[in-house]
């Protein structure tokens, strides 16, 4: 019989077996992918980097999100995260029997959110191209706690060009919703959010939320905006004489 730190250890272990099996198959995909694009003679799109921060209070389903989002897994049950944990989902904006125009990263930052493990610092939300403030659609609570404090928070914190969108989380639980879509929406709608309710579980909506993301990121300047900040964060070089 496991004890709760064994039982954790061993799921930690069954994600990673999972996550390295996903990965080698991606891998071999992409490159027989890269293949067949030079074959038809045309030119792979480079891929850009974009840093998403996920926030929101305790239990909302965050790292679940998140693994489903880079794995497809739906890992139920998951210890709440300590510190930051990082997770990656990429995406592609072209539209069926089209080359793909733009392949986009997202470097997908998850966090506690807990005063008892860790407070995000200002560091945790520099830079980010787009946010996420997650609720739970079976908790009023955690939409008055995104109302009351995360909202304003991610608000302050980030930069002027980040990309806010108001997430309802765990809608397979319609017979536990205490949020409607209505009162998810209005909120959205006077803070100028976009709007999504997603479940983890179920598969719902997850990839439709990251691939409007990158096509509004994009929309709105995104490629030209990280060339300018990679530029800015090379080191100068200068010559003595």
């Amino acid at each position: 019989m496991l004890i709760e730190g064994d039982q954790h250890h061993a799921n930690v272990l069954f994600v990673r077996l999972c996550l390295k099996k996903i990965n080698k198959t991606h891998q071999q995909n992409t490159k027989h992918s890269a293949q067949v694009t030079t074959m038809a003679g045309h030119v792979p799109c480079e891929e850009i980097k974009v840093k998403l921060i996920l926030i929101g209070e305790v239990g909302v389903g965050k790292t679940t999100f998140a693994m489903k989002s880079e794995s497809g897994l739906f890992i139920p049950d998951l210890q709440q995260t300590i510190g930051t944990s990082i997770h990656s989902h990429s995406c592609s904006t072209a539209h069926e029997g089209e080359s793909p125009s733009s392949s986009v990263k997202f470097v997908i930052w998850d966090t506690a959110c807990s005063d008892k493990y860790f407070a995000p610092s200002p560091m945790f939300y520099r830079n980010a191209d787009a946010a996420l403030i997650m609720y739970d659609v079976t908790s009023a609570v955690s939409l008055q706690k995104a109302k009351d404090f995360w909202i304003e928070r991610v608000q302050h914190f980030t930069p002027d060009h980040t990309l806010m969108a108001l997430v309802g989380h765990k809608c397979d639980l319609e017979g536990l919703r205490q949020v409607s879509t209505v009162q998810g929406h209005e909120l959205a709608d006077r803070e100028g959010l976009e709007f999504f309710e997603t479940s983890a579980k179920i598969d719902l909506s997850v990839n439709a939320l990251f691939l409007k993301l990158s096509e509004l990121l994009l929309a709105h300047g995104l490629e030209e905006r990280i060339k300018h900040r990679d530029a800015a964060s090379k080191p100068s070089i200068c010559s003595i004489s």
